[in-house]
């Protein structure tokens, strides 16, 4: 899977003798559609959200009365060294931090991915996620 990740262009993956995910890599291994292929991808991949911090933000989520999302935003070609999360935080004034993240490179294509707690008014944070949604980023709500 590390061979393929760094030399090629597009994969497919195979199950049960059918083409089951077929694609550039780059969307193959950062958005997989098939449980086999997040299987595979899970082998090689360097971002992995540490339990501690899902079980954490599930421990204080309930002790508090501010509203707050976990979030994982992730980012691909240039966009990952775009101030695009700064900029739009600072311009909603929705506080934020970062709980982890990565930026690597898939060939010559940098991704990044950033798992963030979002704190403030209900709708503000969903207007958040819809304009990063918006700018392009893929925003996945984790709680």
């Amino acid at each position: 899977m590390n061979v393929i990740k760094e030399i090629c262009d597009r994969v497919g993956v195979i199950d049960g003798g059918e083409i089951v995910e077929l694609g550039p890599v780059t969307e193959v291994f950062l958005k997989p559609q098939q449980a086999i292929t997040k299987e595979f991808v899970a082998q090689v991949s360097d971002f992995e959200i540490p339990q501690e911090i899902l079980a954490g933000f599930q421990a204080t989520q309930s002790s508090t009365d501010e509203h707050r999302k976990l979030i994982q935003v992730s980012f691909l070609g240039d966009t990952t060294f775009q101030p695009v999360m700064f900029e739009l935080l600072h311009e909603k004034s929705v506080p934020f931090s970062i709980l982890h993240g990565t930026i690597s490179r898939m060939k010559e294509t940098p991704y990044g991915r950033l798992v963030l707690e979002l704190t403030g008014n209900p709708q503000a944070l969903d207007d958040v996620i819809a304009a990063l949604k918006e700018r392009g980023l893929d925003v996945e709500v984790i709680h």
